[in-house]
C-alpha cells in the first residue's frame, strides 16, 4: 500500500469506512451475517479489481485492534 497514489489511498479510506458502517449495522440489529456477507462480497469485488485479499484482512486486523 506504500506505492498506491492518492485516488487509491483515497479508495482504501472510503472501504474501510464501508466496513465500519456495515459492522455497526451488524451490531445494532444483531446479526452478524450481515456483516459476514459485506464481507465475502467486498473480497470477491476486491479481488475482481485486482486487489489482493490480503488487504481486506489486513484492515478487519486493523479494526479488531
Amino acid at each position: 500500500m506504500r506505492t498506491y497514489s492518492t485516488a487509491q489511498r483515497d479508495r482504501t479510506t472510503e472501504d474501510l469506512a464501508h466496513i465500519v458502517d456495515f459492522l455497526a449495522t451488524a451490531l445494532y440489529v444483531d446479526d452478524a451475517g450481515l456483516f459476514t456477507t459485506f464481507t465475502t462480497w467486498t473480497a470477491g469485488t476486491l479481488t475482481a479489481r485486482g486487489v489482493p485479499a490480503a488487504g481486506l484482512s489486513l484492515g478487519l486486523e486493523v479494526l479488531a485492534g
